[in-house]
């Protein structure tokens, strides 16, 4: 059965389109001429052709029946040039054994197409994005959401990586699954993975020149030289040697020994007469020994100097060197501790040099360089590592590649995988299982229809089809021709009494007419052998054009046959579709007894404004209705019209009890009393006025208040005319059991 139908982009329908759905069993769309009901039935006829490609079928299951559509087109082509038609077949009923045998056999077909429709149903849903594949097709889109979300996140860095998956969510899923099964990449830190990729994923990758490392050795050996750990002193067996001992400030008197040869004889500190001897004792005191080791001091501080001004220049130079692999921040806070310790360590060899007796021990310098070297030799390793992968960067980018991947698997999207592994073992299992029910249920059913086939073959017929339609000519008076076999087997041809052809010069009237009795019979049976039994739709594109009255209705007849064997679900026909601009035409088939309305239908208008067709739904409510439904439909909703709802009242009493013989006033107002029979007289006075004359002053002015009273009145009229019966039918839902005041019910 078809569910839905889409028309865009042909005829008068938008590009956009217009949807009309959800179908029923029975569908009945009005519409005038050129409101675009034709190319509906043509969409429906030839859904393959290319001014179609922009409309949609939507099936039941996506189940596609069988479908057969009356139109113009199939009036044209029923007869053709040479005036023969396809003969019907259908079953004949000589040989008991062989309809038996038909019949149980196409009732094990049913039995497994319903059965394959449910498996179908599990499967896909009724709309054929449900059931297992649907839930299969989200499991598909949380993994394609989970690449593409990757995809977002690593572009820039491993857009290499993910050449020729990037754009496309579909193929990086198929990726990420192929490389589950073939990937050899090794599991690494996103971080390294993100260094290695500053090199080998470059546009164009260099080497990178390593960091100089400073040689502390000769900083070491000066640090570590005795002369600075060493008190300076003189000769310590010379007679003045106690003295300058006990004064402990042996630089004091060194110092005075330079200007005692300015001053002498007088002390250069005392002025008193120095003895004779002093100046040769101080001569051995502060022998070539002393001299020497000062000396040594000299060339020491010197040469520490030198060594620590070369050392803080490269360590400026160091400072603005910039590289992807060392550390410029860490890299400048160890420079600055050595910046920090070395004025201090230069004072302490100044001092040295003033008092040369002192000891002092020369440290840090070369701890906080070697803290450098160590940050440098750490970024060489990585520099070193650079370079080797720059000379091999075809290899390392396929390594790196891989290694990407890798992580992607074990890490970014291992949850993803998990839950696509198990959709793949509970969802993807229970496919391919309902695949193989569904496949298996199609064989045995080929294999039945084969035989059903030949079954047919032996017992069908197409002359009960001749016999029928011929019949329903005689009933209406077509005595001018009729249809007969022709020479040619399984084909008929339209003849006069007289036996020449007649499909020439047949009237409009009469061409529609044994085309519809034609297509009628088809609709129940086949143009072949076989496929008599098939399901199938009927479409009716306005079977009454040219038609007169008493032929309408035996169509009319026949097509509500047609859709009461559909409702039924017995027999092929199992959804009908009828489109018409007559209003006569739709009210006939769309007639329903009682009031409860067509079981299994749906009704709809096709409607054309500024040149663009629609088709608007009406569920089952039939939206067709005569003028004496619409004027009920006042009473039924009385709220809003208060003014016009006497002058309703007084035509529904015109319409139908003058149908029946006339209104008798008396009769109608016999038993009422009172207010009632006032308001009767006063509703039936004033409304046979009101369809006459336009209210004034002088008259009653109608109001809401007075409604309830006209409308209780309206109805005792009717029970009193013993017409109680057409009140409650034409009420409808809207129909409630009168409660009776208590003065009345006594």
């Amino acid at each position: 059965m078809i569910t839905a139908l889409t028309l865009a982009n042909v005829a008068t329908y938008p590009v956009a389109g217009v949807l009309m759905g959800p179908l029923n069993v029975c569908n009945f769309i009005y519409g005038p001429n050129g409101a675009g009901k034709t190319t509906l039935s043509k969409f429906l006829s030839g859904q393959e052709a290319e001014s179609f490609g922009g409309c949609v079928v939507s099936w039941q299951d996506n189940r596609a029946l069988r479908t057969d559509v009356y139109n113009r087109d199939f009036v044209q082509s029923v007869f053709g040039e040479d005036g023969k038609a396809k003969g019907v077949f259908t079953l004949g009923e000589e040989d008991k054994a062989i309809q038996g045998r038909i019949k149980a056999r196409s009732e094990d077909i049913a039995a497994s197409l319903k059965e394959e429709q449910g498996f179908t149903h599990n499967l896909q849903g009724s709309d054929g994005n449900g059931g297992k594949l649907g839930e299969m097709a989200t499991a598909v889109k949380a993994l394609k959401d989970a690449c593409l979300a990757q995809t977002r996140k690593h572009k820039e860095e491993f857009k290499v990586a993910l050449t020729g998956v990037m754009g496309d969510s579909d193929v990086f899923r198929a990726r990420l699954l192929e490389r589950r099964n073939t990937n050899n990449g090794k599991t690494c830190t996103f971080e390294d993975l993100q260094a290695r990729a500053r090199t080998v994923f470059t546009a164009d990758p260099s080497t990178v020149p390593l960091l100089p490392i400073t040689d502390l050795t000769r900083l070491t050996m000066l640090e570590n030289a005795p002369i600075f750990g060493k008190a300076i002193v003189g000769k310590e067996d010379v007679d003045i040697a106690g003295l300058i001992s006990h004064l402990q400030n042996s630089d004091w008197v060194a110092q005075g020994v330079k200007f005692l040869a300015e001053s002498k004889p007088q002390c250069p500190f005392c002025q008193q007469e120095i003895p004779p001897d002093l100046e040769r004792d101080l001569a051995d005191f502060f022998d070539e020994a002393f001299a020497a080791k000062t000396a040594a001091l000299r060339t020491a501080a010197d040469s520490y100097a030198e060594t620590t001004t070369n050392i803080s220049a490269s360590m400026e130079r160091l400072r603005e060197m910039s590289t992807d692999y060392h550390d410029r921040v860490e890299l400048g806070r160890l420079i600055d501790v050595f910046d920090e310790r070395l004025p201090a360590a230069l004072l302490r060899i100044q001092r040295k040099l003033q008092s040369p007796s002192s000891e002092i021990k020369l440290t840090g310098l070369v701890a906080a360089l070697e803290a450098v070297n160590t940050l440098v030799s750490e970024a060489n390793l990585k520099i070193t590592e650079h370079n080797r992968m720059v000379a091999n960067a075809a290899s390392e980018k396929t390594a790196l590649t891989a290694d990407f991947w890798r992580y992607l698997i074990d890490v970014e999207l291992k949850d993803a995988l998990g839950a696509w592994d198990q959709a793949c073992n509970t969802t993807g299992k229970a496919i391919t299982g309902l695949k193989e029910k569904i496949q298996n249920a199609k064989d045995v059913q080929a294999k039945w229809k084969k035989e059903l086939n030949g079954l047919e073959e032996r017992t069908t017929s197409t002359q009960p089809t001749v016999e029928k339609i011929n019949q329903t000519l005689r009933a209406f008076h077509f005595t001018n021709f009729h249809l007969k076999q022709a020479e040619e087997a399984h084909t008929y041809v339209l003849v006069r009494a007289n036996g020449q052809p007649a499909h020439h010069n047949l009237s409009e009237g009469e061409k529609t007419f044994i085309t519809f009795l034609y297509f009628y019979h088809l609709a129940r049976a086949s143009n072949s052998t076989t496929a008599i039994e098939e399901d199938r739709v009927i479409v009716l594109d306005d079977p009454v054009s040219s038609l007169d009255s008493d032929i309408l209705f035996v169509v009319s007849s026949l097509v509500r046959e047609m859709a009461e064997m559909a409702r039924g679900g017995k027999g092929p026909i199992k959804q009908v579709l009828v489109l018409t601009h007559n209003v006569y035409f739709h009210k006939e088939v769309t007639f329903a007894k009682g009031t409860g309305g067509l079981s299994k239908s749906a009704f709809w208008v096709c409607r054309k404004k500024g040149g663009v067709s629609n088709l608007v739904a009406f569920q089952n409510n039939n939206p067709v209705k005569s003028s004496y439904q619409l004027l009920w439909q006042d009473v039924r909703k009385p709220a809003g019209h208060s003014l016009t709802l006497p002058n309703t009242m007084r035509r529904i009493f015109d319409s139908y009890f003058k149908l029946l013989g006339g209104l008798d006033i008396d009769k109608a107002c016999g038993n009422l009393v009172g207010d009632e029979k006032i308001a009767a007289h006063s509703l039936l006075s004033w409304a046979n006025d009101g369809s006459h004359a336009v209210h004034e002053d002088l008259y009653m002015v109608p109001n809401e208040d007075q409604d309830a009273l006209y409308l209780k009145v309206f109805r005792r009229i009717f029970d009193n005319l013993q017409q109680g019966d057409h009140y409650r039918m034409m009420m409808g839902d809207d129909f409630e059991p009168e409660v009776k005041d208590v003065a009345e019910a006594a």
